[in-house]
């Protein structure tokens, strides 16, 4: 139980996981010339909120053919502090994931071991600029353009708008042009993927959003799907929301790092 749990966490820093793109059937394409008028539809139809607290979430991990599941719950602050806790069965906290936006802090708490560490260690692994604010905003399902800072009504400078049936595709590319940036969204304004294409290293990751309820007058997605393929490893991370409240005040009391021995990321992940 201890390994399938840590094989989970580690997929969780990295933001990765299995399946390849969906490949979708176009019958029909057209190049749509405002992209601001759109993106300022999504922004306005985004779930807007100061505080996040799923407090029932089941996570499904699933690499190469074998696959896990635990539970979990996330607790955010917005631009201050997300926190996941991670649990088995019986329900008590044994890994947490402190991330706040200069720096990351993860907590092994059965074996009173942690790590604190900036995030570019993980863009090693992902290819992607990794950032407290686009975890945050993957979350917050909220649009954004890789590596680089979006600006209101600039939006046609970043995005190319097409048109395929009743879908919507916002296509960009990072600043150095290794990475292309895709996001589709519905006629209703709601973003459904985003899809992030690296050039050279010949990997994708996607995140999808899916089936959306309504949580006290927030429309919210109740399942994040976190997919990641290249050459070497596919995986997928899927997070079952059952239970989700906003703008309601959370305890984010941080946990003492003074009470657990500092280790590496190798470290932290062997007896």
């Amino acid at each position: 139980m201890k390994t399938k749990i840590k094989i989970i966490f580690l997929i969780l820093l990295l933001v990765c996981s299995a399946c390849k793109t969906k490949q979708g059937v176009s019958t029909q394409t057209s190049v749509l010339k405002d992209a601001e008028f759109f993106c300022s539809q999504i922004i306005a139809n985004e779930p807007h909120f100061s505080t996040l607290n799923i407090s029932k979430m089941d996570i499904n991990l699933s690499l190469h053919q074998q696959s896990w599941n635990l539970y979990g719950n996330l607790r955010m602050y917005t631009d201050s502090v997300m926190i996941f806790s991670l649990q088995p069965l019986l329900g008590f906290e044994i890994f947490r994931i402190e991330l706040y936006p200069n720096y990351l802090r993860v907590f092994d708490k059965i074996n009173k071991k942690y790590v604190e560490s900036g995030y570019d260690y993980f863009s090693t692994f992902t290819s992607i600029p990794i950032s407290f604010s686009i975890l945050q905003n993957i979350f917050k399902q909220k649009l954004f353009v890789i590596g680089r800072e979006m600006k209101e009504y600039t939006y046609n400078d970043y995005f190319l708008l097409e048109k395929t049936n009743e879908t919507y595709n916002l296509t960009s590319t990072s600043g150095d042009g290794k990475i292309l940036h895709k996001i589709e969204v519905d006629a209703n304004y709601k973003i459904r993927n985003i899809d992030l294409s690296m050039f050279l290293e010949g990997s994708t990751t996607q995140i999808s959003y899916g089936e959306f309820g309504d949580f006290k007058k927030i429309k919210y997605p109740q399942n994040i799907a976190l997919t990641f393929s290249s050459r070497e490893n596919n995986a997928k991370l899927t997070f079952e929301i059952s239970k989700a409240t906003f703008d309601k005040p959370i305890d984010l009391t941080p946990i003492n790092p003074s009470r657990y021995k500092r280790v590496t990321f190798k470290q932290l992940l062997i007896k």
